[in-house]
């Protein structure tokens, strides 16, 4: 799908917020030519996010080739975030069967959000 031109995007992740039955879900798509350590050391300084773990996502190819998912997250609070895999997250279903569609709505931003 978009795995194999995402690194020619600038910037070369992008963050989906799923609001899904009253709490947000935060997805963060990257390239996989980065390292895990070197993801997370660009997104922390860029969005200020102090990660606590990370997993990487090896499930549905829909999701690109690394992913992450944040769930819980607190948009205005930048406390500390545990980053789990996300093969039973319902608003992880949603957004792999429907990813295609909205990374086409939101080419060349880098974050949305959504509501399921």
């Amino acid at each position: 799908m978009f795995g194999s031109d995402l690194k020619r995007r600038k910037p070369f992740y992008q963050i989906i917020h799923v609001h899904y039955k009253e709490k947000v879900t935060m997805f963060i798509t990257v390239c996989s030519d980065y390292s895990i350590g070197t993801i997370k050391r660009i997104i922390q300084k860029e969005i200020g996010i102090p990660w606590e773990c990370q997993k990487l996502f090896n499930g549905r190819e829909h999701l690109a080739n690394n992913a992450w998912y944040l769930e819980d997250y607190d948009i205005n609070n930048n406390s500390t975030i545990s980053i789990e895999e996300c093969n039973d997250c319902e608003a992880g279903a949603f957004l792999a069967a429907h990813l295609n569609i909205i990374n086409n709505e939101i080419e060349g931003r880098n974050e949305v959000k959504i509501t399921v």
